[in-house]
């Protein structure tokens, strides 16, 4: 999940960030600066003047402003002091006070990216004002009235979604991380073979080992990455699994 965290505050609630970091890093967990739009939102916030607190409020309008589907935790001095306030601000989905950082890691691994919940897909929350993207390419109905049958159609759109969708990105990412930081020992064939298994429930042909390795050898090239650093280098699995999640026996049914 890619989480942003912002401090607002003394070198103490520096300190606290830090640590919220180093320990959802560890889940594995990615950070991205507060501008790119993230998952899930930390604002760990002091309450020393009134305008920390507004400042703090700013911060969670900005987030929803910036990722709708986001949930913002609010943690800190302020969530300590004056918990109901928080609770009340719009956009806010988890106040955790000090020395809770169980509850708070809790909360963020059982979010989920995007919709945020731990729904499966099939459950996912609908906002009729932020529908998603990627699921009006592939016809999803409008949910302002009932609909009695589903579109279907085969659109250039559908393909341009499943290559640059963040959701889909991220997702090779996760995969890729995934892989990589597996227990067994798997050359760059073993791999291959343990994606096509997790992806289509079957081992790669002959021709289709060759042709990922060359893939993988073309985009080491391309990022100009040494053979010792082959093996472990997240951006060159991530676009293999990312090529994977776009083969047709993947996508589609038979």
């Amino acid at each position: 999940m890619r989480i942003a965290i912002t401090t607002l505050g003394c070198k103490i609630n520096q300190y606290d960030s830090a640590v919220i970091q180093s320990r959802l890093e560890e889940a594995r967990h990615c950070f991205v600066p507060f501008e790119d739009g993230a998952d899930c939102y930390i604002i760990n916030a002091c309450t020393v003047t009134d305008r920390a607190d507004w400042e703090a409020r700013q911060l969670v309008r900005k987030a929803k402003r910036l990722s709708p589907r986001s949930r913002v935790v609010v943690t800190g001095c302020y969530a300590q002091v004056s918990p109901q306030e928080v609770v009340g601000v719009p956009g806010v989905d988890f106040v955790v006070g000090l020395n809770r950082l169980d509850d708070l890691l809790r909360f963020v691994d059982q979010a989920g990216p995007l919709d945020g919940a731990g729904r499966r897909s099939i459950y996912q929350e609908v906002r009729r004002n932020f529908l998603s993207p990627m699921m009006l390419a592939f016809d999803t109905p409008i949910p302002h009235s009932t609909i009695g049958k589903r579109t279907v159609s085969n659109v250039p759109a559908q393909a341009l979604i499943l290559m640059n969708d963040p959701f889909v990105v991220e997702q090779a990412q996760a995969w890729a991380k995934r892989v990589l930081s597996s227990q067994k020992k798997l050359d760059a064939s073993g791999r291959i073979e343990r994606l096509f298994l997790e992806a289509l429930a079957r081992p790669p042909s002959e021709d289709e080992l060759r042709e990922a390795l060359d893939f993988l050898k073309r985009q080491a090239v391309a990022y100009g990455l040494a053979p010792a650093e082959q093996h472990r280098s997240e951006a060159l699995w991530s676009d293999l699994c990312h090529t994977i999640l776009n083969l047709k026996e993947f996508i589609f049914l038979r």
